[in-house]
């Protein structure tokens, strides 16, 4: 564990952290926030990827430049999974008894994904 790491704070990945250095552009972001911030950005991390939680970060620091975004300002910017589908299934998914009522209905990952 690192000198300046504790028990109880939240792992700090390389990416969170550079997310985090980002932040600091504000002048009215606290060294307070840094542990509140890197326990959500870590869950965004891995909710969302890096590359479209960097993307998201970008599109809320140009949007709001009075003051730093808050975890859930940020999630409100970051873009929507795009998935390449064959046209034959739905987002990835193909429904095996298309006949059965919907909540019966049984799907299976199609091979385009």
């Amino acid at each position: 564990m690192a000198a300046s790491a504790t028990k109880n704070s939240p792992p700090r990945s390389s990416a969170a952290s550079k997310l985090i250095d980002r932040m600091k552009v504000y002048s009215s972001f606290r060294p307070d926030q840094v542990p509140e911030y890197l326990k959500a950005l870590g869950r965004m991390l891995g909710e969302y990827g890096e590359d479209r939680l960097n993307r998201g970060l970008t599109a809320a620091i140009d949007a709001i430049q009075s003051f730093p975004p808050t975890p859930a300002e940020i999630r409100k910017y970051i873009p929507p999974l795009t998935i390449e589908t064959c046209g034959k299934c739905d987002a990835g998914w193909v429904v095996a008894n298309p006949e059965a009522k919907r909540s019966e209905q049984k799907v299976r990952r199609c091979g385009c994904v």
